[in-house]
């Protein structure tokens, strides 16, 4: 089976961000899952941001706005990334996609690099290029935050409602990402279904944002002092 995906046609981005246009025409407000883990963690100081999966840039103009950091977007859809260029100060948005950075882009270094409800759309085989491609761009001692879906204890696919022949896909990223000796999660909230941002369906019950520090080598020991630990 071939499992189609939002990512893999930029014509589905485009009505993706046609289907959410009112919504998403102003700045995001502060119940915005990505706004919020900005908010809960004042001591988060960054000067570059890089979105994935960030649309028009709603989200990301209200995060330039509360950080002053400079904020860039990669997103498929050509006409989200033309609206939010046009109509959202602070932020500079292009095509792309996490499989695929544009080559300026490629060429930076970000001090927070989000996932802002984008990993649901892209198959779970996926995830570790996607991961790949955010490290070698983010600086050490950098974050990494994840705004999707909660899994609620078990992965789960099914076809998108909006779109014919395309999946989506719910799994706990936070538990493959805190496992890794490279990462520390800092913060995790689930957001539940009678909250502002939250929906309540059969599949999209919870959104949940996670927030990691990265360093190479924060969580390892060092094997002079511990020679045994590595033997």
């Amino acid at each position: 089976m071939t499992f189609k995906y939002m990512g893999d046609n930029p014509e589905k981005c485009d009505r993706n961000f046609y289907r959410n246009y009112d919504s998403r025409s102003d700045p995001a407000k502060d119940t915005h899952p990505s706004i919020r883990c900005i908010l809960d963690n004042p001591w988060l100081i960054t000067k570059s941001i890089l979105e994935i999966g960030a649309g028009n840039g709603h989200a990301l103009a209200r995060i330039h706005n509360i950080t002053k950091a400079k904020c860039y977007g990669i997103e498929p859809s050509i006409a989200a990334c033309k609206h939010g260029n046009e109509n959202f100060n602070g932020i500079q948005l292009y095509e792309g996609s996490a499989e695929k950075y544009p080559l300026e882009l490629q060429r930076k270094k970000y001090d927070l690099i989000i996932f802002g409800g984008v990993l649901f759309h892209l198959p779970p085989k996926n995830f570790f290029k996607v991961i790949g491609n955010a490290l070698d761009v983010i600086n050490e001692n950098g974050y990494i935050m994840i705004f999707d879906f909660h899994n609620q204890g078990a992965p789960i696919y099914r076809k998108y409602k909006h779109e014919d022949n395309q999946y989506v896909y719910k799994y706990d990223h936070e538990k493959i990402l805190s496992m890794h000796p490279s990462f520390r999660l800092t913060y995790s909230k689930i957001l539940l279904s009678n909250e502002p941002y939250s929906k309540s369906t059969e599949f999209d019950t919870f959104h949940y944002a996670a927030l990691w520090k990265f360093s190479n080598l924060e969580k390892f020991i060092f094997a002079e002092k511990y020679p045994t630990k590595n033997t």
